[in-house]
Protein backbone atom coordinates (compact mmCIF):
# COMPACT_ATOMS: atom_id res chain seq x y z
CA UNK A 1 0.00 0.00 0.00
CA UNK A 2 1.08 3.29 -1.07
CA UNK A 3 2.46 5.36 1.92
CA UNK A 4 0.26 8.79 1.88
CA UNK A 5 2.33 12.22 1.53
CA UNK A 6 1.81 14.64 4.41
CA UNK A 7 1.91 17.73 2.73
CA UNK A 8 3.57 20.58 5.53
CA UNK A 9 1.26 23.80 6.52
CA UNK A 10 3.02 27.16 5.81
CA UNK A 11 2.77 29.62 8.01
CA UNK A 12 1.29 30.21 11.43
CA UNK A 13 -2.23 29.64 12.28
CA UNK A 14 -2.24 32.34 14.73
CA UNK A 15 -1.33 34.71 12.04
CA UNK A 16 -3.67 34.20 9.52
CA UNK A 17 -6.72 36.65 8.71
CA UNK A 18 -9.91 35.57 7.38
CA UNK A 19 -11.57 38.35 5.16
CA UNK A 20 -15.16 39.48 6.50
CA UNK A 21 -17.14 39.12 3.63
CA UNK A 22 -17.58 43.19 3.71
CA UNK A 23 -13.76 43.23 2.90
CA UNK A 24 -14.03 40.19 0.57
CA UNK A 25 -16.21 42.53 -1.28
CA UNK A 26 -14.04 45.53 -1.24
CA UNK A 27 -11.40 43.29 -2.48
CA UNK A 28 -13.04 42.26 -5.46
CA UNK A 29 -14.39 45.94 -6.12
CA UNK A 30 -10.52 46.99 -5.95
CA UNK A 31 -9.70 44.11 -8.63
CA UNK A 32 -12.15 44.37 -10.49
CA UNK A 33 -11.46 48.24 -10.79
CA UNK A 34 -7.67 47.69 -11.27
CA UNK A 35 -8.55 45.05 -14.05
CA UNK A 36 -10.46 47.24 -16.09
CA UNK A 37 -7.85 49.95 -15.80
CA UNK A 38 -5.65 47.63 -17.05
CA UNK A 39 -7.47 46.67 -20.22
CA UNK A 40 -8.40 50.47 -20.81
CA UNK A 41 -4.68 50.56 -21.35
CA UNK A 42 -3.56 48.15 -22.96
CA UNK A 43 -6.46 49.02 -25.11
CA UNK A 44 -4.77 52.31 -25.71
CA UNK A 45 -1.44 50.29 -26.59
CA UNK A 46 -3.28 48.29 -29.19
CA UNK A 47 -4.97 51.33 -30.71
CA UNK A 48 -1.64 53.12 -30.55
CA UNK A 49 0.34 50.98 -32.51
CA UNK A 50 -2.41 50.38 -35.26
CA UNK A 51 -2.46 53.86 -35.88
CA UNK A 52 1.82 54.09 -36.01
CA UNK A 53 1.40 51.30 -38.52
CA UNK A 54 -1.03 52.35 -40.61
CA UNK A 55 0.76 55.87 -41.09
CA UNK A 56 3.14 56.45 -43.51
CA UNK A 57 6.30 56.07 -43.12
CA UNK A 58 8.72 58.79 -42.98
CA UNK A 59 11.57 57.63 -45.45
CA UNK A 60 8.79 56.26 -48.00
CA UNK A 61 6.06 57.99 -48.32
CA UNK A 62 4.81 55.92 -50.88
CA UNK A 63 4.56 53.20 -48.52
CA UNK A 64 3.04 52.33 -44.62
CA UNK A 65 5.02 51.50 -41.26
CA UNK A 66 3.52 48.23 -41.71
CA UNK A 67 4.76 47.58 -45.03
CA UNK A 68 8.43 48.96 -44.51
CA UNK A 69 8.57 46.18 -41.40
CA UNK A 70 7.53 43.25 -43.54
CA UNK A 71 9.84 43.98 -45.64
CA UNK A 72 12.91 44.10 -43.48
CA UNK A 73 11.45 41.04 -41.72
CA UNK A 74 11.33 39.74 -45.00
CA UNK A 75 14.61 40.58 -46.22
CA UNK A 76 15.84 39.41 -42.23
CA UNK A 77 14.08 35.67 -43.19
CA UNK A 78 15.93 35.82 -46.53
CA UNK A 79 19.09 36.13 -45.21
CA UNK A 80 18.46 33.29 -43.54
CA UNK A 81 16.94 34.01 -40.19
CA UNK A 82 14.32 30.72 -39.24
CA UNK A 83 12.71 32.84 -36.97
CA UNK A 84 11.95 35.66 -38.76
CA UNK A 85 10.19 33.28 -41.51
CA UNK A 86 8.42 31.43 -38.64
CA UNK A 87 6.99 34.74 -38.14
CA UNK A 88 6.12 35.83 -41.23
CA UNK A 89 4.71 32.11 -42.08
CA UNK A 90 2.79 32.15 -39.19
CA UNK A 91 1.11 35.93 -39.84
CA UNK A 92 0.47 34.22 -43.46
CA UNK A 93 -2.02 31.87 -42.01
CA UNK A 94 -0.27 29.06 -43.06
CA UNK A 95 1.10 27.74 -39.58
CA UNK A 96 0.93 24.11 -39.65
CA UNK A 97 -1.69 22.20 -37.56
CA UNK A 98 -0.10 20.51 -34.65
CA UNK A 99 -1.85 17.60 -33.50
CA UNK A 100 -1.44 15.92 -30.52
CA UNK A 101 -2.83 11.80 -29.48
CA UNK A 102 -2.86 10.94 -26.06
CA UNK A 103 -4.17 7.29 -25.01
CA UNK A 104 -5.64 6.73 -21.16
CA UNK A 105 -6.23 3.63 -19.30
CA UNK A 106 -9.23 1.93 -21.06
CA UNK A 107 -8.30 2.46 -24.72
CA UNK A 108 -9.28 5.66 -24.87
CA UNK A 109 -7.68 7.89 -27.69
CA UNK A 110 -8.04 11.79 -27.40
CA UNK A 111 -6.79 13.58 -30.56
CA UNK A 112 -6.72 17.23 -30.87
CA UNK A 113 -5.52 19.93 -33.04
CA UNK A 114 -4.97 23.86 -31.64
CA UNK A 115 -7.44 26.34 -31.56
CA UNK A 116 -8.44 28.28 -34.78
CA UNK A 117 -6.66 25.76 -36.94
CA UNK A 118 -8.55 23.61 -39.57
CA UNK A 119 -7.87 19.84 -39.46
CA UNK A 120 -7.12 17.95 -42.49
CA UNK A 121 -9.21 13.87 -42.96
CA UNK A 122 -6.65 11.89 -43.43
Amino acid sequence: MAEEKKTKRRGNPQYLRVPTSEQAREYGRRGGLASARKFRERKQFREVIQEFLDSTNIDDPTKTNREVLVDAMFNTAMAGDVRAFIALRDTAGEKPVEERREEHSGGIEISWAEPGEIKEEE
